[in-house]
């Protein structure tokens, strides 16, 4: 969307609608400041990178549609960029996290969730079409890809949510809202009948867990992923990656919470191997890196699909000794009797018996979904 230094009134955001429309020439002030990135608040690590250091991470490379909610079509342009998960995975996110908000030299703001930001295809850009992101960022189409230094790239988001001239990330506890959303416009930006994300280059994968229930799980790393399955027999992600790079490469596995707890182990050739977790709203995103090599990862843990009973005793999420004494107390228990709780009926069978400690006992320690 379009940067201002004046605040924008409706009248405004309609002529400038249909400016953009008919082509109308629109010149806006250019910004020069630091090209700095600075990036706060519930992380472990604050950071201030130069544009020479960010030029120096991992880059990815898309092809994706830019589209302002006033005009008829989009533009598709090539970005090449960082992800914002490998931002966010050197900043080290705090568990209360729930949305990233990017702000522009201009005060302009917008955010994600964390799962948004999280996905691999969304990118703070430095350059399109192989050239620097220009200073110009606005409606009219040779502006589109504008927004030196850096712009945000979020494919199937309306352009408002591109923030360009970003100065600044910041990762907060609330739902922010922006400049756009605080005025009305949709928090989500979801455009209609946009489904199908970009490829990127490297590529992330997708790959089916299957256990009761169908999981969908990313992979992203800059090494080769040569195999990536789930054993519904020993409930694990099973990973082959090659590494040929001459540093360490970054791997980031994207698992629906449903599917595992936070209680799991990353193993490589068998050997436990350090990881970090970064939780969203429905995702866990987990990042291990891998020296030169061929590794064999195996990501072990309590699967959510795994449990037995579908209720607790006391609804906290988890299944421990407070659920087994809560069903003891009401053990031998029926529906007519008046100390029956249906809630520690585990199997819904209309009385609390052994069967009901039975479950709470196999389930102990397991987190229901």
């Amino acid at each position: 969307m379009w940067h201002a230094e004046k605040a924008i009134t409706p009248t405004l955001l309609l002529i400038l609608g249909l400016a953009f429309i008919h082509q109308l020439p629109l010149q806006i002030s250019t910004y020069s400041s630091t090209d700095n990135l600075v990036i706060k608040g519930l992380v472990q690590n604050s950071l201030n990178l130069s544009y020479s250091e960010v030029e120096t991470l991992p880059m990815i490379s898309e092809i994706a549609q830019l589209q302002c909610v006033y005009a008829a079509d989009g533009t598709p342009y090539n970005w090449t960029g960082v992800p914002i998960f490998y931002l966010l995975h050197l900043a080290k996110v705090q568990p209360e996290a729930k949305d990233v908000v990017f702000r522009a030299e201009d005060g302009l703001s917008s955010s994600l969730t964390i799962d948004e930001a999280m996905h691999p295809t969304t990118m703070l850009s430095l350059k399109v079409n192989g050239t620097t992101l220009s200073y110009e960022d606005g409606y009219w189409t040779s502006a589109l890809a504008g927004g030196y230094p850096y712009k945000l790239v979020v494919p199937c988001r309306w352009g408002y949510k591109w923030v360009g001239w970003i100065d600044e990330i910041e990762v907060v506890s609330y739902d922010y809202k922006g400049f756009y959303e605080s005025r009305g416009f949709s928090d989500e930006a979801s455009i209609p009948n946009c489904t199908r994300l970009p490829a990127t280059e490297p590529a992330y994968a997708l790959f089916n867990a299957t256990w009761r229930e169908t999981y969908t799980v990313t992979v992203f790393t800059n090494a080769a992923l040569l195999e990536a399955v789930f054993d519904p027999v020993t409930k694990q992600i099973h990973l082959i990656i090659s590494s040929n790079n001459n540093s360490d490469s970054l791997v980031q596995v994207i698992i629906p919470k449903r599917l595992l707890t936070t209680n799991f182990t990353v193993l490589s050739n068998n050997i436990e191997t350090h990881h970090n977790t970064i939780q969203g709203e429905t995702n866990s995103f987990v990042y291990f890196t891998l020296s030169q090599g061929l590794h064999s990862i195996k990501i072990r843990g309590m699967l959510l699909a795994d449990v037995t009973g579908q209720k607790e005793g006391i609804p906290d999420g988890k299944v421990d000794m407070r659920d087994v004494g809560s069903v003891a107390k009401c053990f031998g228990t029926e529906v007519e009797n008046p100390s029956y709780i249906e809630n520690y009926d585990i199997n819904s069978d209309g009385k609390i018996d052994m069967k009901d400690i039975g479950i709470a006992a196999k389930d102990f320690g397991k987190i229901l979904p």
